[in-house]
């Protein structure tokens, strides 16, 4: 009895800079423990330093090359990557993004088990920003504006159903192609891991172009127009539940601070306090008769003053204390016991 062989997964990389991260995600992808895939990197008319220049080290997968002579866009290059795909099989990764090692092999069991047309897991946000993702992806929470995740794992025929990636939306590319995939009925599970790792920037593209980002948000409306208005009170629905959550987390947020506050006051309090006792034992010490008295008093009865000195005297002092008794024992008067 022969053993079926794996399906093929084609993973297309679309790389226009961050060159240093382009070589870690193709380490992340040689560690995968299931074996089947193949590499495709879209060079988006990059730069900096072109695929060719880059030092991958031995590989023991395939990987292509595919080359834009100029930049023409993170859709039209995820769109050319899966036209040089040969996988029945999709995963799409930025050039700054990682997978775990067991990333292919636990999607596509899931698909397999599920029977489903593609599947999705949490998403562990690192570098500026970091925490897990956890979203649960629906039709609803879509056109509520909550995102779906960059990477997943889909059949080819989700994205041919689709048609790729929109080029008229450049700016929400990976939302639309989430809304169109679920409108067209095609259904995802979900691996309840972090098998995916989205790196954020200090600046990225999204915060570089926020302002593009939101002006595109009426251009996605508009082109799903009918699937918005299908599903507007569901949708108004959802996004008061996101208030509702985000108040309950604003509430939460801000009684932590209060109590912080109260006490950085108190600690800021005692730093005060510290201060004007430490500059009123530095004026003593400058005073050669103020400290001689301070020294006497410490060996009266009921004194307050802590006896841990282990300082140097000057001549005359020690001579005036050695009338008075042993100097073994005698206190450090800048260390006064609080009232």
């Amino acid at each position: 009895m022969t053993m079926q062989k794996a399906p093929l997964i084609s993973i297309i990389i679309t790389y226009y800079s961050y060159a240093d991260y382009l070589l870690e995600a193709v380490e992340s992808i040689r560690a995968q423990t299931y074996r089947n895939f193949e590499v495709i990197v879209v060079d988006d008319g990059s730069p900096e330093k072109h695929v060719h220049d880059l030092n991958f080290g031995e590989l023991d997968f395939p990987l292509k090359v595919v080359t834009h002579e100029t930049n023409r866009g993170l859709p039209e290059a995820r769109n050319t990557g899966v036209k040089h795909a040969s996988g029945d099989f999709l995963v799409i990764l930025d050039s700054d993004d990682l997978i775990e090692p067991t990333f292919l092999e636990e999607c596509m069991a899931a698909l397999q088990d599920s029977g489903k047309n593609g599947v999705y897991t949490y998403m562990q946000l690192f570098g500026s920003r970091n925490y897990l993702w956890k979203e649960e992806v629906s039709l609803v929470s879509l056109l509520a504006g909550v995102p779906g995740p960059v990477t997943f794992l889909m059949q080819r025929k989700v994205f041919e159903a689709v048609g790729g990636y929109n080029q008229l939306l450049p700016m929400n590319s990976d939302h639309e192609f989430w809304v169109a995939a679920l409108a067209d009925g095609m259904q995802f599970a979900r691996v309840e891991k972090p098998l995916f790792k989205y790196r954020k920037h200090e600046i990225s593209m999204s915060c570089e172009n926020r302002d593009q980002w939101w002006q595109s948000i009426p251009a996605l409306i508009e082109h799903h127009r009918e699937l918005y208005d299908r599903h507007y009170p569901e949708v108004m629905s959802y996004k008061e539940r996101q208030f509702r959550q985000l108040e309950g987390q604003y509430d939460k947020l801000y009684q932590e601070w209060l109590s912080i506050d109260q006490e950085s006051r108190r600690v800021h309090d005692i730093h005060k306090e510290a201060m004007k006792r430490i500059a009123f034992a530095d004026q003593v010490f400058k005073n050669p008769l103020l400290r001689f008295c301070f020294f006497i008093l410490r060996r009266l009865p009921g004194s307050a003053i802590d006896s841990s000195f282990d300082g140097e005297f000057t001549a005359p002092e020690k001579a005036a204390l050695d009338r008075q008794g042993n100097l073994s024992g005698l206190g450090d008067v800048r260390r006064v016991a609080a009232p």
